[in-house]
């Protein structure tokens, strides 16, 4: 009895090593100031994941059930300028776009593969949301972007100033007077 406990201890401290490793891939890379900077970024499965961007494009879909890994390739300049934040915190993921300075020039577009029935929580004011992975709660808000869902299994709720939207390959328009 001792004996299987003491293997069963070492195993479980093992295991979630191994998982974390497996996670634990991050990466920047950018070859020159001209071409686009890609960031990759590995974490534990979340339950939620929460988008505040300006003008990225937003694409989530669905992947493995024990990592949330968030895929970063922009091109604004002057380089600098972009301060993407990745802040991690209780089973919560936020993705940031924040910018220092005055004018600036390129896109970034965010790609996130999660676990199937991830809450997804997006502000934007030009930015565009496609959601592909199965989700069990997704909030939207965006001034002029457009939310693509292709899967969702929960609720929804969309917020949007002007409003066109495609829901299961069929595209929808409504002018809203809030």
């Amino acid at each position: 009895e001792e004996g299987k406990m003491r293997r069963t201890l070492i195993a479980v401290p093992v295991l979630v090593l191994g998982l974390l490793w497996s996670c634990d891939n991050d990466d920047v890379t950018r070859p020159d100031a001209s071409d686009e900077e890609r960031i990759t970024r590995s974490y534990a499965a979340v339950q939620e994941l929460s988008f505040e961007v300006v003008s990225g494009h937003v694409r989530v879909q669905a992947g493995a059930t024990d990592c949330t890994r968030v895929e970063l390739a922009h091109t604004y300049s002057p380089v600098g300028v972009f301060k993407p934040e990745f802040i991690e915190s209780d089973g919560e993921l936020t993705l940031r776009e924040t910018f220092d300075g005055g004018t600036v020039n390129g896109y970034s577009d965010w790609t996130v593969t999660c676990v199937p029935g991830t809450r997804i929580r997006f502000t934007s004011a030009s930015g565009d949301l496609q959601v592909t992975s199965p989700v069990s709660d997704l909030r939207a808000t965006t001034a002029s972007g457009e939310v693509t869902i292709a899967a969702a299994d929960g609720d929804m709720r969309i917020t949007m100033r002007v409003v066109e939207w495609l829901l299961h390959g069929r595209r929808h328009s409504y002018l809203l007077s809030q």
